[in-house]
């Protein structure tokens, strides 16, 4: 499959939640179009969009002992959710080692990266061990907030997939990726240029 690009555009607008509109609050609408190769068929890959609603609020424990509320977590600046399929698997590990060799990019964006996987704590401990990730590990046991997020995938029969949210300081979801197949993922290079892109838009 030849190399794909990926398009985008900015608007401006009320933000709105399912629980009315805020105002006149900017609105970056990234709309990533499917991706085309020569022969003009749609390439199987996720599709990013911004939901402009308020990400599904939630308390999940992490691999320190402690839990993550994520109404609360927004107060300390944006969040970056990534929601992967297993602890240890190698496309789950690139993932999340790509993410952990760029958290001062991240930083720097005052955002916070959390992980979420149906892994019990103790898995999770490891595996944060392991790799010295520099961010929390949450366990979703049963699969509820990943249902809540729609991290799932129809080409995996509604099982969990590997998915990654943007969510800004007044918990709307400015960004969402969910990948078709758990084959693939979102590098962290393509994640900072999404969030320079709404920083510009004083978004983030």
């Amino acid at each position: 499959m030849p190399n794909q690009s990926v398009a985008y555009t900015v608007l401006q607008g009320p933000s709105c939640s399912p629980f009315g509109c805020n105002g006149p609050l900017n609105e970056v609408f990234f709309s990533y179009y499917k991706h085309m190769d020569k022969g003009g068929r749609v390439a199987l890959e996720g599709v990013g969009t911004v939901v402009g609603k308020l990400a599904p609020d939630f308390t999940l424990p992490d691999h320190l002992g402690g839990s993550v509320t994520l109404s609360k977590a927004v107060g300390k600046g944006p969040v970056l959710l990534v929601f992967y399929p297993k602890d240890f698997t190698a496309v789950c590990t690139k993932q999340l080692c790509n993410y952990s060799d760029n958290i001062g990019a991240f930083g720097k964006m005052g955002v916070q990266v959390f992980g979420i996987s149906h892994n019990p704590a103790s898995s999770h401990s490891q595996f944060a061990t392991t790799y010295k990730f520099p961010f929390p590990l949450l366990t979703d046991l049963r699969n509820q907030v990943t249902r809540d997020f729609d991290a799932t995938s129809l080409l995996m029969l509604g099982k969990p997939s590997r998915a990654v949210f943007i969510i800004s300081k007044q918990r709307v979801i400015l960004y969402r990726y969910v990948e078709p197949t758990v084959l693939t993922h979102r590098s962290a290079d393509e994640l900072l240029k999404i969030l320079q892109d709404l920083r510009k838009n004083n978004l983030v």
